[in-house]
Order: structure tokens, then sequence, then C-alpha cells
């Protein structure tokens, strides 16, 4: 089957809506402004360049959460340095990541399996309608999260159908803080956060 996803800790178990708490992190003032979302059971799309850091707040994010999240990527010039992942205070035991080529089969069988509360696909290839039609339906029926990392910040003058929400996270050097923008849903205002208080709390 999937020889190559040993690492991954794939389980037969079936998750019912009780086994996902509500959507929370170690940090307060983030936890107030996702108040207004609910993610389970839907998609949510994040502008989230590289090189700036922008990924950090949805990997708070799934650093929070009682389940397990698969971070799948089809850059193979992406390379992932647990060590860095550790030494900012993330369980990597929650968080695999994987770097696949034609990710889309590896996500099927990651859904199928039901292991996972959050899939975060941070993927540069164009996904398409008849895919992410799926991954609606899935996330729906299996209470599952999924965020699409764009590698370019959104904008609501380009829409997307499937996903509910969202985001662009951008981080700032000088100001030394992380920011996070609604594009679409019913907060839109702006969250800023300091380097120190996601990291710490």
């Amino acid at each position: 089957m999937l020889s190559d996803l040993a690492t991954l800790k794939f389980t037969s178990e079936c998750p019912t809506q009780k086994d996902y708490p509500p959507l929370e992190t170690h940090i307060s003032r983030l936890n107030d402004y996702l108040s207004f979302f609910n993610p389970a059971g839907q998609i949510s799309e994040w502008g989230a360049p590289h090189g700036n850091f922008s990924r950090a707040i949805p990997a708070v994010i799934a650093q929070s959460l009682r389940k397990d999240c698969l971070w799948i990527s089809n850059r193979t010039d992406l390379k992932f340095y647990p060590t860095s992942w550790f030494d900012l205070g993330f369980d990597l035991s929650k968080i695999h990541f994987m770097v696949y080529e034609k990710p889309f089969k590896i996500i099927r069988t990651a859904i199928n399996e039901e292991t996972y509360q959050l899939l975060i696909i941070d993927s540069a290839e164009f996904i398409t309608p008849a895919e992410i039609n799926y991954l609606a339906s899935s996330a729906r029926q299996k209470n599952l999260s999924i965020f699409i990392l764009r590698h370019f910040f959104l904008s609501n003058r380009n829409g997307n159908p499937f996903s509910k929400y969202r985001f662009n996270s951008d981080f700032s050097l000088r100001t030394n803080s992380f920011s996070l923008s609604s594009v679409k849903g019913k907060n839109t205002h702006k969250l800023k956060l300091n380097i120190k208080e996601v990291f710490n709390g």
C-alpha cells in the first residue's frame, strides 16, 4: 500500500463529532479572532507567500489540536527542518510533514484513513474543481479541517466558492509581528500578534 508512508501514524479508528473540540490555541487573542470561524468540516484558504514566516500561524493552529495534522507539499525543492520546528516548541509527533510530487493520491488515502484532524495542503500546483469539490465533500462528511496554503496573498476580487473562509497571513520584520486578515467571512478586521506572543503564548 503505502510503504513510503511508514512513518505516518494511520489508524482505522473513526472520529466522531465529539472528538473535535473547538479550535483553540495557546494565544488568547488569536482564539478571540478565530471565534468568528468554525473550521471543522470546512475548507479555508490561506495566502502565505514563501520566505516571510507566513506559515507560522497555520502551524500554531496545527500544534494546538488534540489530533494529528498532515502537512503535505508537492514542492520537491521545499525542505522541512525538524530541529528548527522543535526549537520553536512544536511537537513533531503531532505534525507529519510530507513532500510528494503528486500529492492527491496521498491526500485521498489520508482522508480515508481518518487519522487526521487537520490537513494542510501546501501546494503550488493548480487544484482542479473536481479535486477541490472532493475535498469540500470529504471535509463535511468527516468533520475534517482543510487548510489550502497559497504561495501568494489572496484578494477578494478573485473568490473561491469552495472555501468558506479566506485569510492572508504575513510577518513584518520591521515591527517583529504577525498579521492575520480575513478576505472572506464575518470577521474582516486585521489581527496583529507580536512574535513573542505567538511562540511563548
